[in-house]
């Protein structure tokens, strides 16, 4: 399973478990940047903003698309990695390390903006990637 597919899996998990939450999951992808190409999820609720990242079972709260691309870092305490896998897992260890240090050192960047979807099923919708007008979308 990709990064866009733990991020589809996790808004149909919620789904399940809230039928009727308030809750809507934006999806954002990068593509170049610090973390390569990889999806996260946005969400809001009232004035709580969380990024997760489910591939690697993190959560940041008080994080935003527009605070991300500002360069803005989480407060501190505000943000913990679930990551759990075997030591073994290399590339997947250094990854949850550089997720983790993109988003406490402001690392991130508005040009590696692949797509930034407000719903799942806009996503699901969303078809060719050639249709898509974003920095990073032009790279593919």
């Amino acid at each position: 399973m990709n990064c866009d597919h733990y991020c589809v899996f996790t808004h149909d998990l919620y789904r399940l478990l809230q039928p009727n939450g308030g809750i809507e999951l934006a999806l954002v992808g990068w593509n170049g940047g610090v973390i390569g190409n990889h999806a996260q999820i946005l969400a809001s609720l009232n004035d709580d903003q969380i990024l997760c990242d489910p591939t690697i079972g993190l959560v940041a709260k008080g994080v935003t698309l527009n605070s991300l691309c500002r360069g803005i870092k989480p407060t501190p305490g505000q943000m913990k990695s679930f990551y759990d896998l075997p030591r073994d897992r290399l590339e997947m260890t250094k990854f949850n390390q550089t997720v983790i240090d993109a988003l406490a050192n402001g690392k991130y960047m508005a040009q590696d903006i692949l797509y930034c979807f407000p719903t799942t099923s806009h996503y699901l919708k969303a078809g060719d990637i050639k249709k898509w007008a974003t920095p990073q979308s032009w790279n593919l």
